[in-house]
């Protein structure tokens, strides 16, 4: 995931396409890395006995003008595996490949799982994509989704148990989702039944007295958030007046 100015952010999705089995949970995202998640149901009495996490780290450059960002993706830095057996289930072998889109095996391994089995590693087998299309967003569009479906394939990934039947297949292509939120957001929260209820989510409004009337002053500029000396509603944080963020739920 990048982190954008304005709180926009990237997720650099994985998108799983199953060959076989694929017995998997979805995917989380670490700074740049995205982690695909995958469990093996070897037993109904623990159907998690063993995890599966392949992760894969980005190499990207973003270009913000005054009116659009550009997000070029670059290629792979590195991939990693972690493999976490909890030891609950009969022994029995298991083989795991991970190879990535150039062909390069970055991991062949052969063990026993269900007998507390730990794998982590990071891997080499960095990808350079090459030409690929810039996923570029018009300010104008703040506040949509914007998916750049890449059509890229970056990893196939084996398990293999000693019946076939229960092999997992599958291979992890590129995606990438852009999200930008409005232009402005409301930054304050109403404390309602011992919980703070976030304007933003909840429609709530906030308003001064000047002059003998009401202005309403509920929306601050997103280019504002924890920027110091700017926004219409500030706190006191290290020692300077900043930009308030969103608080609540």
């Amino acid at each position: 995931m990048a982190q954008l100015k304005n709180g926009g952010r990237v997720d650099f999705q994985l998108k799983p396409v199953v060959i076989q089995g694929g017995t998997y949970k979805g995917v989380s995202y670490d700074g740049n890395t995205s982690i695909f998640h995958m469990y093996n149901a070897y037993t109904t009495s623990s159907p998690e006995n063993e995890t599966i996490d392949t992760r894969v780290s980005f190499d990207y450059d973003i270009e913000e003008t005054t009116d659009e960002i550009k997000i070029k993706v670059k290629g792979v830095s590195g991939y990693g595996l972690t493999i976490t057996s909890v030891g609950r289930g009969t022994p029995f072998p298991v083989h795991d490949s991970l190879v990535n889109a150039n062909g390069t095996t970055l991991v062949d391994l052969h063990y026993q799982s269900g007998v507390g089995y730990s794998y982590n590693q990071s891997l080499g087998g960095a990808t350079v994509f090459g030409s690929v299309p810039i996923l570029t967003i018009k300010k104008s569009e703040f506040g949509q989704a914007h998916a750049q479906h890449v059509g890229i394939k970056l990893l196939r990934f084996d398990d293999l148990a000693a019946d076939p039947s229960g092999d997992n297949k599958i291979e992890l292509w590129f995606d990438a989702i852009a999200y930008f939120p409005p232009p402005e957001f409301r930054p304050w929260a109403t404390r309602k039944n011992g919980t703070f209820l976030s304007h933003q989510t909840h429609n709530g409004w906030f308003k001064i007295r000047k002059g003998g009337n009401w202005s309403d002053v509920s929306t601050m500029s997103n280019a504002d958030r924890g920027v110091s000396g700017q926004g219409k509603h500030r706190i006191r944080h290290g020692g300077s007046w900043v930009g308030q963020t969103e608080i609540g739920n």
